[in-house]
């Protein structure tokens, strides 16, 4: 919370330190593991499905009949304890890892982490499984896309009841028509990767960066069709033109300016403040300023910030990359269950075999300097663009020699085979998953169908 004592507020020195602590400071460990950890966060949407197997409404997250109440009357024993009567509510998973809901009622399972990229995937599809039965049922389905290519944010209201929210879609409201699809109406597979030993890091942060435009155009489930215009990647269009204070690229890192955590706070005083605590409530921020000029200037109604403020700050922030102690990587749509271990043995694969990651940055510096440009472009036409289409399959040439190089205990020939049917179907053809569902869009149940997983090779595998 704010503080009307300027001696009690956060100063600059401190500010760079709660910073560079919160966001490349590794969280400590009793071992060092190789070749690093992984934790994975898929979010799906919940839809009830019309009689003919078409779309329906999104299901709800309170009431009888939504999401919180058939999770709570499932009883599954993968879901564990619900803690329902908080806001925001939340499962705790037995093994590790929660259920945590978007403001769509879009449900989110974020594991434990783990040292194989496969025992993440197997979690992965363990309690999403659980879910699945848990909130499936006979009338209602889980699926993962996105952007909802069926419902807008009007059909879609805001369910978290935390200030949070509420300010959050306030203050994103002034700046563009793009906050509410964010929140309700996409979901994304997050892939959070350690930051790695300190020779490592400023490859690893370098190359997750670099792939974004590379993650948006391979790994696209979000087609958009205004009239006749095609836009590859709807989700990727939403987040560029959400804030770009908060989401993106460090200006400090697309200018070659300093170390990463340098890089990394100037992007966060330079972010606009979101919202500010006040007691038990929140009040959203105004576009144009600062947390760097609340910190030297303070605020007429709010005082100084204290070093809270700052931590708090830092959750509002959306960089394609985030450093949170680890890589949290967040350009790739989420994904049918089939094609998840394709994104993860791409991003695994270039960020822990040094071998591969070196050769990735070397291929892909000279992007450095136009990367928002080639992100937007990405989000536009995909891999039509002949840039970006050779570069997807010399990254996946890389990925995939660095994946094999980390071992079965890492990656499973399992998985890594599942990448190698998700390049030869999408990366080599030059298309991605979005452009299947773009063919499809046009008979709702059959559209239906390929989200729950029915275009996947192995349909008992994908949990169809």
């Amino acid at each position: 919370m704010p503080t009307r004592d300027p001696q009690a507020a956060v100063t600059l020195a401190e500010a760079r330190d709660i910073v560079a602590a919160s966001s490349f400071q590794a969280p400590p460990r009793l071992s060092d593991p190789q070749p690093g950890r992984i934790g994975l966060e898929p979010e799906r949407f919940a839809m009830v499905l019309a009689d003919d197997g078409g779309p329906g409404p999104r299901l709800t997250l309170e009431g009888p009949g939504g999401a919180l109440d058939r999770l709570n009357r499932a009883r599954e024993p993968l879901l564990g304890s619900a803690r329902f009567d908080q806001h925001p509510p939340m499962m705790d998973l037995p093994g590790g890892g929660s259920i945590t809901f978007e403001p769509g009622a879009q449900l989110e399972h974020s594991t434990a982490v783990y040292d194989s990229a496969s025992i993440a995937l197997d979690d992965v599809l363990r309690i999403g499984g659980a879910m699945d039965r848990a909130v499936a049922q006979s009338d209602a389905r889980l699926f993962s896309l996105g952007v909802d290519p069926w419902h807008t944010p009007d059909d879609v209201p805001q369910q978290l009841l935390a200030p949070r929210y509420h300010s959050m879609a306030s203050y994103l409201a002034r700046r563009s028509e793009y906050g509410a699809w964010m929140m309700r109406n996409s979901c994304s597979l997050q892939v959070n990767l350690d930051l790695g030993p300190d020779d490592r890091v400023a490859s690893r942060w370098a190359v997750s960066n670099l792939i974004s435009p590379l993650l948006v155009a391979i790994f696209s489930t979000s087609p958009e069709i205004p009239g006749d215009a095609r836009y590859h990647c709807r989700r990727a269009r939403i987040w560029q033109g959400l804030d770009p204070t908060r989401s993106g690229f460090p200006a400090a890192f697309l200018e070659d300016r300093g170390e990463p955590v340098d890089q990394y706070v100037e992007a966060v005083l330079d972010a606009d403040v979101l919202l500010v605590r006040e007691g038990d409530g929140a009040r959203p921020g105004t576009p144009g300023w600062t947390f760097g000029h609340w910190l030297e200037h303070g605020h007429p109604d709010f005082g100084f910030p204290t070093p809270d403020d700052l931590r708090y700050h830092l959750t509002t922030v959306f960089f394609e990359v985030r450093a949170r102690g680890f890589f949290e990587i967040r350009g790739i749509d989420a994904l049918p269950p089939c094609w998840r271990a394709a994104a993860v043995t791409f991003t695994s694969g270039l960020l822990y075999d040094d071998e591969a990651c070196e050769a990735a940055r070397a291929r892909l510096e000279p992007w450095r300097a136009e990367l928002h440009a080639r992100w937007v472009r990405a989000g536009e036409v995909g891999l039509v663009d002949d840039e970006l289409a050779a570069a997807a399959l010399e990254l996946w040439d890389l990925a995939r020699a660095g994946a094999a190089r980390l071992g079965t205990a890492f990656l499973r020939d399992e998985h890594r085979a599942e990448a190698d049917g998700f390049v030869e179907r999408f990366t080599a053809r030059r298309r991605a998953p979005a452009d299947e569902l773009r063919e499809v869009l046009g008979d709702p149940p059959g559209a239906v169908a390929w989200a729950l997983g029915a275009g996947c090779p192995d349909a008992a595998r994908a949990g169809v």
